[in-house]
């Protein structure tokens, strides 16, 4: 697997700079400061386009309360190392993508001062997502 020095050599490559960063994460040239300001944003916007296998979860969920307004019915925290939430389900069971499509699971994620909820209609959730690495 690469390394965040590796990735940092790659991008330096294409952009035409044919000095190495030795170490991304303690370097003090310009590129090596630059990298870090903004790689993990770019991580980031990585990990929410695909769901990649390999920081792929499944979690149950912690509900915090029942009947959190008139659309939703159940209110649950959103898994700390959650990235994004890919699909929900009851429990633990997510079925087959293809078989199952037309029966999406809606919830909408929350913002609140603790972090975000997850609003749905299931009972007993449990989310499939992609983790922060």
């Amino acid at each position: 697997m690469l390394t965040k020095t590796d990735v940092v050599n790659l991008a330096l490559g294409k952009l035409g700079q044919s000095v190495p960063v030795i170490n991304a994460d303690t370097e003090t040239t310009t590129y090596a400061k630059i990298a870090r300001r903004h790689f993990s944003m770019a991580l980031s916007a990585i990990l929410m386009k695909h769901p990649w296998a390999i920081y792929t979860k499944t979690s149950s969920l912690a509900l915090i309360i029942k009947n959190p307004s008139p659309k939703w019915q159940y209110s649950y925290s959103m898994p700390v190392d959650a990235q994004v939430i890919r699909r929900l389900a009851s429990d633990s069971y997510f079925g087959n993508n293809a078989e199952y499509e037309d029966q999406v699971v809606q919830y909408d994620t929350i913002y609140t001062p603790t972090g975000y909820d997850i609003h749905t209609n299931i009972p007993n959730a449990w989310a499939e997502y992609t983790a922060r690495p």
